[in-house]
């Protein structure tokens, strides 16, 4: 976890225009890739989130990771993924057995 951590400061710490050629839309599909700030909302009638992000999901083979700026950005994030989806699962099964639920 720690190096996802460290992998995504080191993103993020990158010029602005080189994040951008990452951003939403410009690579695999709407909702993979960099959001930078005051660029997404939850609600429109307030003012923007001060956040960046970068999405993508566990078949974002074809996504254009900026791996050339950030050596193994594409393994760190999906060992990070796949890493919190099995505590997830372990979560969700102990919780399971505290009900007294088959798992």
């Amino acid at each position: 976890m720690n190096r996802a951590f460290q992998t995504s400061k080191s993103f993020f710490s990158l010029p602005t225009d080189i994040k951008n050629a990452y951003a939403l839309g410009k690579i695999d599909g709407p909702y993979r890739g960099y959001a930078g700030l005051e660029l997404e909302s939850l609600d429109p009638l307030k003012p923007a989130d001060l956040k960046e992000s970068f999405s993508f999901i566990p078949s974002s083979q074809a996504l254009e990771w900026p791996d050339r700026y950030v050596p193994n950005f594409a393994i760190d994030m999906m060992t990070m993924l796949q890493n919190t989806a099995e505590l997830g699962c372990q979560i969700l099964s102990l919780i399971g057995e505290g009900l007294g639920l088959q798992v």
